[in-house]
């Protein structure tokens, strides 16, 4: 009876209604990636274009709109919607997270130098943060270890103990695989 006695009295006016919460991180974060699931890119645009650039979803939403970007097979859409987003929020946090999906898009554009130039920016906005230090990470291996350089000189031990130096493979087919744990 109470219940029937509250809402009767929330719909004729005479409580006083809270204002609706923001909408959590988690939610928007969420509600994107099941439009990406269901490629549903009108949406999913809208849905985007509602979060302000100094909304805490950022962080997790940056790596879903790459997702989209890759699934749609358009980049550029990315490149320019996160960089408006680093580009216009005040949150030192949110602009480097924007700037390496930016990176990670312009490097599977084959776009290295943009690439770096946004990792760069990413990690002097925080440095001193697990964002600089994976904006470091990825500059080293654009550097480096990307796709038609030399492999990095090194020696090591095999499995059955003989000793293995890359130099000396030199001209014989030879697959690398790098891993390793946290």
């Amino acid at each position: 009876m109470f219940i029937v006695i509250v809402m009767a009295a929330v719909v004729a006016g005479a409580m006083p209604q809270a204002p609706a919460p923001a909408q959590a991180p988690s939610t928007t974060v969420d509600a994107v990636r099941a439009l990406v699931t269901a490629q549903r890119w009108d949406e999913i645009d809208a849905r985007i274009q509602q979060v302000e650039a100094d909304d805490p979803a950022w962080p997790r939403l940056a790596p879903v709109v790459y997702q989209a970007g890759i699934a749609r097979n358009d980049l550029p859409w990315v490149v320019e919607r996160l960089s408006h987003v680093a580009a216009t929020t005040t949150n030192t946090s949110i602009k480097a997270a924007s700037l390496i999906i930016v990176a990670r898009a312009y490097r599977r554009l084959n776009n290295r130098e943009a690439a770096t130039r946004a990792l760069e920016t990413a990690r002097a906005a925080a440095p001193a943060t697990p964002y600089a230090e994976e904006a470091t990470g990825l500059i080293y291996e654009i550097e480096h270890l990307s796709v038609g350089m030399a492999a990095p000189a090194f020696v090591a031990k095999a499995r059955k103990g003989s000793t293995v130096n890359l130099a000396q493979l030199r001209g014989k087919p030879v697959v690398l695989v790098f891993w390793g744990t946290t």
